[in-house]
């Protein structure tokens, strides 16, 4: 960020740290967070859509009579949401998808 012309060393020009350069950060730091919840959001998705390709590969496979592969499908079902970037705790729908497993 460029800084305006009577900003000094130790910051702001303004006694009250209002400046225009204050409140851009103030407003990028606010768009980082939006940005970081939005990603945890796909993430979030993306490990549901993952467990639940899994589960119901395993379903398929138990009711083929396929017992090992159906077993490893409903392992990686759980692995998927245990092992993931975001913890199944701080969220209620991975949380859900984890107890319906």
């Amino acid at each position: 960020m460029r800084k305006h012309q009577s900003q000094t060393r130790s910051g702001c020009a303004s006694s009250r740290g209002d400046c225009a350069y204050h409140h851009q950060a103030g407003s990028s730091s606010a768009a980082g967070e939006v940005g970081r919840r939005s990603q945890s959001l796909i993430l979030v998705e993306k490990m549901i859509a993952d467990a639940e390709r899994q589960y119901q590969q395993g379903q398929s496979d138990y009711q083929a009579g396929h017992l090992e592969a159906a077993k490893a499908d409903f392992d990686q079902a759980v692995s998927v949401l245990m092992q993931g970037p975001v913890d199944i705790h701080s969220d209620e729908r991975l949380q859900r998808e984890f107890d319906r497993s």
